[in-house]
């Protein structure tokens, strides 16, 4: 007999607000749209601007890409957008 290992929760378990916006939008049976960005993006003036005004056109949840210098795992476009926040930031760091 094979077992249901799905958790449930119950009330007295807070859920994360990732899980609470996920558990909203399935209520009233609608997608998230969740955007990606690379921190540092050109710059870091402009990664705070695009995250404001993703807010405020209705981004149920952003994800902020931190940039690393060896993202070989991830595919060329965010490799690229790493490598440019990567420049951005050494550049105009104080090292």
């Amino acid at each position: 007999m094979k077992e249901n290992n799905k958790k449930q929760i119950t009330k007295n378990e807070t859920l994360s607000k990732i899980n609470k916006k996920f558990l909203e939008l399935k209520k009233i049976n609608k997608l998230a749209l969740m955007p990606f960005i690379m921190a540092g993006d050109p710059n870091i003036e402009t990664t705070a601007e695009i995250l404001l005004k993703l807010q405020e056109k209705g981004a149920d949840i952003i994800e902020l890409g931190i940039p690393y210098s060896d993202p070989l795992a991830d595919g060329p476009i965010i490799q690229y957008s790493a490598s440019k926040a990567n420049q951005e930031i050494f550049h105009n760091s104080l090292y």
